[in-house]
């Protein structure tokens, strides 16, 4: 009788993930870059500084780069991140010296740190804020409380492959929205199953959107708890 078992070849080592969160702000001209030009920003620092990011698989290998929240056109923001995949272990200061020497006009890297395995970076809610003309009336509070007041908040937009146009409730993405005698600021929630824009709130409150959107700054945003 034949007692000998067949070996089992052990298993390869799982790859540890190396995560970091990378802060930044954008501001001045660099506001007008698309989310595809700012992905392609980031691609050449992270190059430049010899970063050793980890690349997909596959015939067209590209770097495990990402932003959570990417950000709309023209708008500026002290509230950016960008999430990056490492293959080697680096000190938090020296990854952010690095990518500082690298960052154009426009672009302030803040202080980074490594996500822990099971940390999440999925946005939960994001703040906007407007500045304000000096002497503007009151028409822009009572749009904003009865903004606030209505159940459903109804838009339209046009789907970016059909072109077709459909309309969208987005009462349920906008958490608050405050004016004062300087600025108006508002709060939307985002997630999997979208957001409200941050046009649409403004277009809402009786404001020309498009005309006002370069003076956006997106000033906060607040991570789900992991």
């Amino acid at each position: 009788m034949d007692c000998t078992t067949e070996r089992i070849a052990p298993r390869p080592p799982v790859t540890e993930r190396r995560r970091w969160l990378l802060p930044f702000a954008v501001e001045g001209d660099l506001r007008f870059l698309s989310h595809q030009d700012t992905l392609r920003l980031f691609e050449r620092m992270l190059v430049r500084a010899a970063i050793p990011v980890r690349y997909s698989e596959g015939f067209n290998p590209h770097p495990r780069l990402m932003f959570p929240l990417p950000r709309p056109v023209g708008v500026a923001s002290v509230a950016e991140s960008a999430v990056v995949e490492l293959t080697e272990d680096m000190e938090a200061e020296e990854l952010q010296a690095r990518l500082v020497r690298q960052s154009p006009m426009g672009l302030r890297v803040g202080a980074v740190r490594r996500l822990v395995a099971s940390e999440r970076v999925h946005p939960k809610a994001v703040t906007y804020h407007l500045a304000l003309e000096p002497g503007h009336n009151g028409e822009l509070s009572t749009a904003a409380q009865r903004l606030l007041s209505s159940e459903t908040l109804f838009v339209e937009r046009t789907d970016p492959k059909s072109k077709q146009k459909k309309t969208k409730d987005i009462r349920p993405y906008v958490l608050d929205v405050r004016v004062d005698s300087e600025a108006v600021e508002f709060v939307l929630r985002c997630g999997g199953d979208g957001s409200a824009r941050p046009l649409e709130i403004l277009e809402l409150l009786g404001l020309n959107g498009l005309a006002v959107q370069h003076n956006l700054r997106r000033i906060h945003l607040e991570w789900e708890n992991n």
